[in-house]
């Protein structure tokens, strides 16, 4: 409290101190005051205020001494990124003067004084609660009428594979159309669509644009890798590697490719179970197990052409469901569109670039953005058989380059998109921050607001979605995976007698890493984790940079050779390892500085090497 003009004030200002920069700011004021109470933070962005004098009786106390009501019970919730206070309940008693700790999921309040100068002996122990209601039948129903969709695809195309082309390649006859949204289902993964909104609702909009830097990318996609994978007549992209470089500089690109699809698999599983896990009745791992076995029983099925197909459908089912969830969010924020759009504007939510050269802030850096948005996109675009596979399925170089292009202005939309829904969401629950749920994280609010907010039927559509990213990104793996290990270990080695023969390999195969990527995700869950998207950076960064490295060497210089490529491969992934392990560079730089360190030190070691010049 403190005086004004003879008078008693009792406070209800708020500050925060950020240790990195050492300042303060003001935050929205209590709704009431709080003398000596206690605070704890409670998931990724709640602190709960327990305890505390609200002041109404501090002039009385002497007099009422044992008649002393107590202290108000009300406590209360702060939400650090939606800046709001909302009611938590009330207590069976409120001590002040205490303190409150973490033990396990519990929250444990020792003692404290239940009225002036009068100190209990109770131990209090509460523990926030969650706000979930049923998925229901209508939700059901839908869902399961998409899961079913997509393993009858995967029986429809079982009957047109007659060799490892057709599985591959889907006979090069796909449409240019189905590949774009082939490519663009494969890169847009769940954690996208759960993950960008997140990003957005607790930030702004500087990640989206990293995304931005697609069109960028597919220009040297379309001009320089597809005329040479057209020309080589590739099914795996490491065969480009044999063929400039040598055979083990195929192995390792193509082994690198592998390990990276299996975490990858199993990582998109997990992660999304565990968001899921707010927006229906199954546990992360049941979502996990789900999402592998129907994967498992279209992709071993179809092949390539189901996996496009079902990413087609799915790409529909996305953007839709996404444009729903828009228009629901700004229809219950205060003052509708306009007013949800003037509130991110007022919390400067619409912000897409910082302007420091700190590149290990968490508050991430324009030039970091761009550098490591063309990393990350020249290694997808280039060096990752997942999307190299779909230049291959169409009847030419020029109806492929369509569909890379095709994908580069759908991202574009779909960045606007999934950043405008965390933006809606920070205006819908900053208008109504009581149907907060302090007990998720910060990668469940666009699951929650599903759950809860959305209407029967609607809300069964985009929980399709969101399976339907997860077992594109799933599917594409097991087909492009096993496509590298049929195509570069196999049939070197002439495991099998015909063509028949590696065909039943190949659904093998598939169905084998399948399996192995599901094990993986229920292995993976971990609700710990802080961020999904940022999770996911950086396991891309760890494997593709060194990759993306091998290929722009042999595009875009003429003397690097096996001995240059080899060692830059070794040297990026010790350089990589240590940048992983040793320090604090942000993980959205993890594929650039893969890419340069093998790249600069793959070229080195050919000028030392070479032995003629050109």
């Amino acid at each position: 409290r403190r005086e004004f003009e003879g008078a008693a004030q009792f406070l209800k200002d708020v500050w925060e101190f950020t240790p990195r920069t050492k300042t303060w700011r003001s935050r929205a004021a209590l709704p009431r005051c709080v003398m000596a109470g206690t605070g704890i933070a409670i998931g990724h962005s709640h602190i709960f205020v327990l305890g505390g004098a609200d002041g109404s009786l501090f002039f009385k106390a002497d007099d009422l001494k044992d008649a002393h009501p107590g202290f108000p019970k009300e406590a209360l919730t702060y939400h650090t990124i939606t800046d709001t206070w909302t009611s938590a309940g009330t207590m069976p008693a409120n001590h002040v003067t205490t303190t409150a700790l973490k033990w396990g999921s519990r929250i444990i309040i020792p003692s404290g004084e239940v009225r002036p100068r009068v100190r209990s002996p109770k131990i209090w122990s509460i523990a926030p609660e969650s706000t979930r209601k049923g998925f229901g039948a209508v939700n059901y129903t839908i869902l399961i009428a998409y899961l079913l969709l997509m393993i009858g695809i995967g029986f429809y195309f079982n009957r047109k594979n007659k060799n490892t082309d057709d599985y591959f390649r889907g006979g090069s006859q796909i449409p240019w159309w189905a590949a774009g949204c082939s490519i663009f289902a494969t890169m847009l993964s769940s954690l996208t669509f759960t993950g960008l909104p997140s990003k957005a609702f607790a930030q702004d909009w500087v990640y989206a644009m990293g995304n931005m830097m697609i069109p960028v990318v597919a220009i040297l996609a379309v001009y320089i890798a597809l005329p040479l994978y057209r020309k080589l007549d590739v099914t795996s992209a490491y065969e480009y590697l044999e063929n400039r470089f040598s055979r083990g500089v195929r192995l390792f690109g193509s082994a690198s490719f592998t390990l990276f699809h299996i975490f990858r698999m199993s990582v998109v599983m997990s992660l999304t179970g565990l968001a899921l896990a707010v927006a229906t009745p199954l546990t992360p791992a049941e979502s996990v197990v789900l999402m592998g076995a129907l994967s498992i029983l279209y992709c071993t099925l179809g092949g390539i052409e189901a996996v496009i197909w079902t990413d087609t459908i799915q790409t529909i089912v996305l953007m839709g469901g996404a444009l729903l969830a828009i228009y629901f969010m700004t229809a219950g924020a205060d003052g509708g569109f306009l007013g949800a759009t003037q509130m991110a504007m007022d919390a400067n939510k619409f912000r897409f670039l910082n302007t420091h050269w700190d590149m290990t802030s968490t508050q991430i850096a324009l030039w970091v953005i761009i550098f490591g948005g063309i990393g990350q996109n020249v290694s997808s675009y280039t060096a990752d058989q997942a999307v190299v596979q779909r230049y291959m399925t169409t009847s030419s170089s020029k109806l492929a380059a369509r569909s890379i292009w095709t994908n580069a202005l759908m991202s574009v939309v779909a960045t606007v998109l999934f950043f405008g829904i965390g933006t809606a969401l920070f205006a819908f629950y900053q208008s109504n921050p009581q149907k907060l749920d302090p007990t998720i994280t910060t990668d469940q609010i666009f699951p929650l607001f599903i759950a809860m907010e959305m209407p029967v039927g609607v809300a069964g559509l985009i929980v399709a979605g969101i399976f339907s990213a997860a077992q594109s990104t799933v599917s594409t793996s097991m087909n492009s995976t096993a496509t590298t290990l049929v195509t570069d270990f196999m049939r070197p080695l002439k495991i099998c007698q015909d063509e028949k023969g590696y065909l039943k390999a190949a659904k093998r195969t598939t169905f084998f890493i399948g399996t192995l990527g599901t094990l993986l995700g229920l292995v993976f869950v971990n609700p710990e984790i802080k961020s999904l998207f940022d999770t996911f950076i950086k396991i891309i960064g760890l494997f593709m940079g060194v990759l993306g490295g091998l290929f722009l060497l042999g595009f875009l210089t003429r003397k690097a050779n096996s001995a240059g490529a080899m060692t830059g491969a070794i040297l990026g992934t010790v350089f990589m390892f240590y940048l992983w392990k040793y320090t604090s560079v942000n993980g959205y730089l993890y594929t650039s500085c893969g890419i340069t360190a093998c790249f600069v030190s793959g070229y080195l070691t050919s000028l030392l090497t070479s032995k003629d010049s050109d």
